[in-house]
């Protein structure tokens, strides 16, 4: 009544109430329209920002109303990372929550970004993890007990020198086995250029021994490639004893070897279809070689240094 007399009607701002209540979108709703319309147009790496998120934001946020998420509800999923000295993996799930609600405020779904403020919770330390011979020879003799699906994936890595993301979404219809060639579309590449890799014999060899189920290399769902990354690492560091590095450094440890084997960087960079700055300016734009019996040589190169390794006819150094 008392709002009655003030001209005010009671039922439109109750049915304003329910209208507001009804249109407040769900973390996890707001999360895959975000994954849809943002990040699968716009970004390559859109299936590890759904992983980030759907890994650390949805256990904790799933169901809540995308406004209730506070700056203190940011640090509840930051703080255990920071705890556990994963000072990288925080900074990347900081900057991914980030341009979410910064997506979310641009579609006024929220007013406040409860990121605003917060600072990076880790220092980052420049990673130089190079796996030693006895090291490499026990992750990989590891991942043979692994078996299908993670160990022979763990061995292309190794042998190869490609990205994770790479290596487990290869397709039977990139591989020429006949000329012994893995061509990746610049679509499925970091680099977003086309990418040839050589394969050794060592290469083919693991190829050839996994079963053809679907149109993926690496897929036990038949229509999406492996998944489970953190597990099956967590797995090879217990067979393998070897502990301190990440998947990514196995990248490394190839570029290491391959300069102890007298490989020139530049075919090096090609062979890990990186541009750290050998090839630039106007050679990188003019510079249309493939290199490819170079970046053979180089991964046949590997392969021999890598068999002479496990067979133990190299003394922690690497073989030439």
């Amino acid at each position: 009544m008392k709002e009655a007399g003030k001209g005010i009607d009671p039922v439109e701002v109750r049915a304003e109430e329910k209208r507001a209540k009804a249109s407040i979108i769900s973390v996890d709703q707001a999360i895959d329209e975000f994954i849809e319309r943002y990040a699968k147009k716009h970004t390559r790496s859109w299936k590890e920002t759904e992983r980030v998120l759907e890994t650390y934001a949805l256990p904790k946020w799933k169901g809540r109303a995308l406004p209730s998420i506070t700056p203190a509800d940011i640090h509840q999923i930051l703080d255990p990372l920071t705890d556990d000295g994963k000072a990288y993996m925080a900074n990347r799930l900081l900057a991914t929550v980030r341009k979410f609600f910064n997506w979310c405020k641009q579609r006024q779904w929220i007013k406040d970004v409860p990121t605003e403020g917060i600072a990076p919770p880790g220092k980052e330390q420049a990673r130089d993890r190079v796996l030693d011979w006895d090291e490499l020879v026990d992750v990989w003799n590891a991942a043979d007990q692994m078996g299908w699906p993670f160990g022979p994936f763990f061995r292309l890595l190794i042998v190869t020198g490609q990205r994770r993301s790479e290596v487990s979404n290869m397709k039977w219809d990139q591989i020429d086995l006949d000329g012994n060639l893995w061509t990746l579309p610049k679509e499925e590449t970091k680099s977003d250029r086309l990418h040839q890799v050589p394969l050794s014999p060592m290469a083919l060899e693991i190829i050839n021994s996994l079963p053809k189920t679907s149109d993926l290399l690496f897929s036990t769902t038949g229509t999406t490639p492996i998944s489970g990354f953190s597990r099956a690492k967590k797995e090879i560091d217990k067979l393998s004893e070897v502990t301190g590095w990440r998947i990514h450094d196995l990248r490394r440890t190839v570029a290491s070897g391959m300069a102890e084997n007298g490989i020139a960087p530049h075919v090096i960079e090609k062979v890990l279809n990186h541009s750290s700055g050998q090839i630039s300016g106007i050679a990188a734009v003019y510079n249309r070689h493939a290199y490819l019996p170079e970046k053979e040589k180089a991964l046949a190169t590997w392969a021999n240094a890598l068999t002479a390794a496990i067979e133990g006819q190299t003394d922690n150094t690497y073989a030439s």
